[in-house]
């Protein structure tokens, strides 16, 4: 397939900041040749990397467990994004979701996909973090439940016309 390409060299971007480069035009068809193009600058904006660490994770649960099981609380490691300065800014909380339906017993230190959220609870793409594997542990009990029954009756009441004060 034949194209034409424009192109900057900024393999040299050493620190943050705005950086301008000339753009070099290419092109794969046959007898053309390219005279200028517009605009002829091309500009990069390097952002400072960031990492922000230790936030907290807010565990979800859907879905239920099988008949005769109980959960405890969850609880889940922080996590930790590191990025460009902007992206990381925008991170004001971290979720993960417990489907329940697949968990038989307790979750110690299984690990759970975390979405990040920013202020209008929009998850922000993985994509824009440099490490894009972000997840957290969790632990939490899970319990089979028992019924058991319990006999209670009041004795030595005979002949009392009214309850026992409390009662």
């Amino acid at each position: 397939r034949e194209k034409i390409t424009g192109e900057g060299d900024f393999s040299k971007r050493d620190q943050a900041g705005e950086k301008e480069r000339e753009r070099k035009a290419r092109t794969s068809v046959a007898d053309v040749e390219i005279k200028r193009t517009r605009p002829n600058k091309i500009t990069l904006i390097v952002e400072e990397i960031q990492t922000l660490n230790n936030i907290p994770v807010r565990v979800e649960v859907e879905g239920e467990l099988a008949e005769g099981m109980i959960h405890g609380t969850p609880v889940a490691e922080p996590v930790s994004v590191k990025g460009a300065e902007s992206d990381v800014g925008r991170v004001k909380s971290a979720v993960c979701t417990i489907d329940l339906s697949k968990v038989s017993k307790d979750l110690r230190g299984d690990i759970f996909r975390v979405q990040l959220l920013d202020e209008d609870g929009v998850e922000i793409p993985r994509s824009v973090f440099i490490d894009t594997h972000i997840s957290t542990s969790v632990d939490m009990d899970v319990l089979a439940t028992k019924t058991v029954s319990i006999n209670y009756g009041l004795h030595n009441l005979e002949g009392m016309n009214t309850w026992p004060q409390g009662y």
